[in-house]
């Protein structure tokens, strides 16, 4: 059995699109190519470890993001 339900899965994979977004907005390097495809990029060099928490009330909290591109 799953953890999470299909609606939060939804919202996490949602958040976790928001910030990698954004983030390859902002640094610049991150990407070559433009951002809307690096959320899709299996092979792309870098990519964002994510830490959420699941809070009771049913709300995400985002406690770290860091750059990886190792293997």
């Amino acid at each position: 059995a799953t953890v999470l339900s299909q609606a939060q899965m939804q919202t996490m994979l949602a958040l976790t699109q928001k910030v990698e977004l954004t983030y390859c907005q902002a640094k610049p390097g991150y990407y070559a190519g433009a951002c809307e495809q690096a959320l899709y990029d299996r092979h792309k060099q870098k990519s964002l470890d994510m830490e959420l928490k699941l809070h009771k009330n049913g709300q995400f909290l985002l406690k770290q993001v860091r750059e990886f591109s190792g293997k």
